[in-house]
């Protein structure tokens, strides 16, 4: 219920179906009103899928289907991937996201405001200093993104386990590197040194630091669980025809890093005393809860901008002579 009136909130009545099934002359006209919603919101979902096309952001993904003689036909299903959207998004969220993990980690003065902490970490403008973490996450996405193909490359069981297994391995400096850049303890290098990885890699190193690499692995756990939770939420209370890929993603990906903030302010913390930068692990020493909800605000407005900029677009794109097929949407 609570997922369904955020949704209705974020994204109108017309995704969503009436909650009642009343009866009665009002409840007719609240349903038709519905379907016409309903019909509009289908033709934005293809005008979404036209915009995308025409800026060339189209991917071809392949799918067999049989056919009535027993013999597998091919069908070319076009899959729209708004990666404009995605880099524009990342660019201006990623130093917003930057500051409210160093909010988490360190202490900050109760006078400090919000806008000041954001002034001073956006001067002096430096795209290698405000963006130096950011490669880096994307090429542990990349990673992340490679541990599904086993099902579809690897049937063998055991095979997919050990690629599974290797790909964890070779990502776990990743993310160690990339979690270390977002708070400021490693420098502006883009990747990982080769003396990096061998650091990383030596048991005694892992031994000494357990603490931290154990909270790191159970929050990458943890916060995977919780996206893709609210991820199959979200596309179970609306309909997958009608809600563009990246605001599937980037608004639960934005709340389930809202949901890890005790587990994800525990690692940064102890990743920032194993650097000498911070002097507690404690949740409830240090953290100015001002500040971090200001930021939590602006990091969630942020997604649901971009989300609705999108859509926003696409309506203008589509009008009311618009023909409607429900088979293309």
């Amino acid at each position: 219920m609570i997922v369904k009136r955020l949704l209705r909130f974020a994204l109108g009545p017309s995704f969503l179906e009436p909650e009642a099934q009343a009866e009665g002359e009002e409840a007719d006209k609240t349903r038709n009103a519905w379907k016409e919603n309903r019909n509009k919101a289908e033709r934005v979902a293809k005008a979404e899928s036209d915009i995308l096309a025409f800026l060339g952001l189209g991917v071809k993904r392949a799918s067999h289907t049989g056919s009535s003689d027993g013999n597998l036909g091919l069908n070319s299903i076009r899959v729209h991937l708004p990666a404009t959207f995605y880099i524009l998004h990342m660019a201006v969220n990623w130093p917003i996201s930057v500051l409210r993990c160093r909010i988490q980690t360190y202490r900050i003065p109760s006078n400090v405001g919000y806008m000041d902490l954001l002034r001073s970490s956006l001067t002096p403008f430096s795209p290698r200093r405000i963006y130096s973490g950011l490669f880096c996450s994307c090429m542990l996405e990349l990673a992340n993104a490679m541990l599904i193909a086993p099902s579809a490359l690897f049937p063998d069981p055991v095979t997919g386990m050990i690629y599974k297994w290797m790909t964890t391995w070779v990502t776990i400096p990743w993310n160690y590197f990339s979690l270390r850049q977002v708070i400021g303890t490693n420098g502006t290098e883009l990747m990982p040194s080769l003396t990096f990885y061998k650091k990383v890699n030596n048991p005694e190193y892992i031994m000494d630091h357990w603490v931290e690499f154990g909270a790191m692995s159970l929050l990458s756990v943890v916060s995977e669980l919780v996206k893709s939770s609210m991820c199959q939420a979200f596309v179970r209370n609306t309909s997958p025809s009608m809600v563009p890929l990246f605001l599937r993603d980037i608004i639960p990906s934005t709340l389930g890093d809202m949901l890890c903030i005790p587990l994800s302010t525990f690692v940064f913390r102890a990743v920032a005393q194993a650097a000498g930068m911070a002097n507690s692990c404690k949740l409830d020493e240090g953290i100015n809860w001002n500040l971090l909800t200001k930021a939590l605000a602006v990091e969630w407005l942020v997604a649901w901008s971009f989300s609705e900029v999108f859509h926003w677009i696409a309506r203008l794109y589509v009008t009311d002579d618009t023909p409607h097929n429900p088979e293309s949407s």
